[in-house]
């Protein structure tokens, strides 16, 4: 046999072995405090997971697909509205959209990253768009000094972690209406230098 043939397409057995006797202990104290919805370990991860993130908050749905349906509504995302995403994801992605009753568009991938062709998305007409990505974010200019500068200038914005957060890339999507306010407003901060988006992203936290 080949060694390809010997390793599983999808091993769920190993990482549960090893984290047996933490996972049954949660499950124990799941069944003894009938914290099934909620509850203090809810409480806990929502605490941890938004300092993992270096936020104020966090709040814990019961899927991905409702955090982005969320995230879409909270956004201001109505009835009836384009949202623009990439066929080559979940299905789910597709479905936050058409949960939040708008409708999904599809823009193709550049073949040498793998997201969302820039070029292609022009010619589309959305109501939240890519304004950074992990190809396009200057260094200088990371996703966090970015959403300040926007929250500065009254700017709505969505940061996602794809695929998970901490691990891959992120993007930070802005309202159709106001993409040109927010390129200017990224670019005028670039031009008065780092310490002035810092003063910006800071004015907007507080």
């Amino acid at each position: 046999m080949s060694l390809n043939g010997q390793v599983p397409f999808v091993d769920l057995v190993t990482p549960h072995r090893e984290l047996e006797d933490e996972l049954v202990a949660v499950f124990r104290s799941a069944l003894r405090t009938a914290g099934f919805i909620g509850g203090p370990m809810v409480d806990g991860f929502e605490r941890d997971f938004a300092q993992f993130c270096e936020t104020n908050f966090c709040i814990g749905v019961s899927s991905g697909t409702d955090a982005l349906r969320f995230a879409l509504m909270a956004a201001g995302v109505e009835p009836q509205s384009i949202v623009i995403t990439v066929p080559n994801t979940f299905i789910a992605t597709a479905e936050a959209i058409s949960q939040a009753g708008a409708r999904p568009d599809f823009v193709d991938v550049d073949p040498a990253t793998y997201t969302m062709d820039p070029e292609k998305l022009r010619s589309h007409a959305l109501d939240m768009v890519t304004l950074f990505n992990s190809s396009t974010i200057d260094s200088e200019m990371e996703a966090d000094l970015i959403r300040g500068i926007l929250d500065s200038g009254g700017i709505p914005s969505i940061l996602t972690n794809i695929p998970y957060a901490g691990l891959l890339g992120v993007e930070v999507k802005v309202p159709r209406g106001k993409l040109k306010e927010a390129e200017a407003l990224i670019a005028e901060a670039k031009a008065a230098g780092p310490e002035a988006a810092a003063e910006a992203e800071a004015a907007s936290e507080g």
